[in-house]
């Protein structure tokens, strides 16, 4: 009898391994009791490091991983778990004032879904929907904010909505079931004695695949875009009721759903009643597509970059004035890009790059960006291109585009440059951080909000712990100093400016040297930034 071959995936660790990494989290003051020593060598050595590097960090004293969980999360790609993951898996035991911090990696990447809780809650929806007055009164709640999301694709469906299962997937009949949907709650957040909701518009392949890699003007071409866009609108008028019979005051716009709502037009008072049948108006809802703190948090990320490497550039050669830094913006021809451009040559930026598609109506949108920069700013040089190619010159690369993949490699970036990303998907490849790690940084666009509880139980793409995306921050800093202005439409400077006063004047942290953290949410200390910052110098 032939000797069974077992998968390296599933072989047993070696007990020098087991030795050794034991070792190491000895060195951290970290306890590995029972088998977790063993169930952590069956790991990817990526995630053991990220596991470890967390533990030390946070202080935790002990780690806990069943054999059962290692072969669950050894399949789990390492860049996939991030610190929000394991923040959540974070547990203080003992008695009060005794208590100590056990990292309990049983619970990763585990999102608990109750079936029968969903279908309660879609319920309760239809029914406020339909019956409002009784609604309210049956429901007994109200809320003062929404964020609202969507799922991007088929699989984040199954991952929030399993039941779904059940339903044939024959003829259609699934997606049919799920187009018709109605808006529905996904989770409580509650803030500082607020409590709010994460929303969820049902899903269209259409609205959010399909219509997602498709050029705006071809939308208005095509009828079948066009219809797309139309369903799309009343889908988010309809979440935007439902929002506003759950006594909601500010809703935020989250992912795809900005460009899809005309970026907040179709909420405007009275603007729905020619979307839909629905004559009810949403009167004294505060819309928000959150893409002016976007800039605000991007240009003070880009302005720190700019003061770090010109001070260690000054510091490195004090003889020679110190160069500007090159900042490059992707997907400038855009709203939120263009706005990006204006406030960091506002800012003080002296060299900046513009780039997007190249397509006609794209340049001649660089083209008029470009002017006007230059007839504002005096000594401002402004280059566009629409060629990624023209990014190894840049010292900061800030990427709003759309893109419904990774566009920028790493063969784009020269060494000691700077990408801050804020692109969901991520147009930026995951590799670069590993590939040019200590040359090349990588950086996620996002917010501080402390304070923040969330019960979230769709899926991990958006954390919701201390640091979340920018436009949900947005709406959080709007409930936070009560300020009941709509901010739709293109991005304008004179809104991030206003949102910069309105922080500074309610003491609201927007973003310090302390807040950068990489594309797998990791934490970047300003250490790092100079010690990159030194191969630009």
């Amino acid at each position: 009898m032939s000797a069974t071959r077992v998968p390296k995936a599933n072989r047993p660790p070696t007990p020098q391994k087991v030795a050794n990494l034991r070792a190491t989290f000895t060195q951290y003051e970290v306890t590995l009791r029972g088998k977790t020593a063993r169930s952590l060598a069956v790991l990817q050595p990526a995630t053991v490091e990220k596991v470890g590097e967390f533990a030390r960090n946070l202080g935790v004293c002990e780690v806990v991983l069943s054999q059962a969980a290692a072969l669950r999360i050894e399949r789990i790609d390492p860049n996939r778990i991030t610190l929000t993951d394991l923040a959540a898996c974070v547990k203080a035991v003992g008695p009060e004032g005794k208590q100590e911090l056990v990292l309990d990696l049983d619970s990763l990447q585990q999102v608990k879904r109750n079936p029968f809780k969903i279908l309660r809650t879609i319920a309760m929806d239809v029914f406020m929907l339909t019956f409002p007055k009784l609604g309210r009164k049956v429901a007994n709640k109200k809320y003062s904010f929404a964020f609202c999301v969507h799922p991007r694709k088929f699989q984040d469906v199954i991952n929030g909505f399993p039941m779904i299962k059940i339903v044939p997937n024959i003829f259609g009949l699934r997606e049919a079931v799920l187009k018709r949907l109605p808006p529905f709650r996904l989770s409580e957040i509650t803030l500082n004695g607020e409590t709010g909701i994460l929303m969820c518009v049902g899903w269209d392949r259409g609205m959010f695949e399909k219509s997602e890699i498709k050029h705006e003007a071809q939308v208005e071409k095509n009828k079948k875009q066009e219809n797309d866009l139309n369903q799309a609108q009343k889908k988010i008028v309809r979440m935007a009721v439902l929002a506003k019979r759950w006594g909601v005051e500010y809703i935020g716009l989250g992912a795809l759903l900005p460009r899809y709502s005309n970026y907040g037009y179709c909420l405007h008072p009275g603007e729905q009643d020619k979307i839909t049948k629905d004559q009810e108006e949403i009167a004294g809802l505060t819309v928000t597509t959150g893409h002016a703190y976007t800039v605000l948090v991007i240009s003070k990320m880009v302005n720190k970059l700019r003061e770090t490497i010109l001070a260690v550039r000054a510091e490195k050669k004090p003889s020679v004035p110190a160069k500007e830094p090159i900042v490059a913006i992707v997907g400038a021809a855009g709203s939120t890009g263009a706005c990006s451009a204006r406030k960091a040559a506002a800012d003080g930026a002296r060299n900046i790059l513009l780039v997007d598609m190249e397509k006609k109506t794209k340049v001649a949108r660089l083209d008029s960006l470009k002017k006007e920069l230059e007839g504002i700013y005096e000594g401002l040089t402004v280059e566009i291109s629409t060629s990624v190619e023209a990014l190894k010159g840049a010292d900061i690369v800030v990427v709003v585009s759309s893109a419904p993949n990774v566009i920028i490699k790493s063969e784009h970036l020269k060494d000691g440059c700077f990408v801050v990303d804020d692109t969901q998907p991520v147009n930026v490849c995951p590799q670069i951080s590993i590939e040019r790690k200590g040359h090349v940084q990588v950086l996620k666009v996002l917010a501080p909000v402390k304070g923040i509880f969330p019960r979230y139980r769709f899926d991990r793409h958006t954390p919701l712990t201390d640091y979340v995306f920018t436009c949900l921050a947005d709406l959080i800093m709007r409930v936070k100093t009560t300020l009941k202005k709509d901010t739709i439409g293109a991005v304008e400077l004179e809104a991030v400016e206003e949102l910069d006063r309105v922080t500074a004047e309610n003491e609201i942290h927007v973003f310090g040297e302390d807040d950068f953290f990489g594309l797998g949410q990791e934490k970047v200390s300003i250490e790092d930034i100079k010690a990159i910052a030194l191969f630009a110098a």
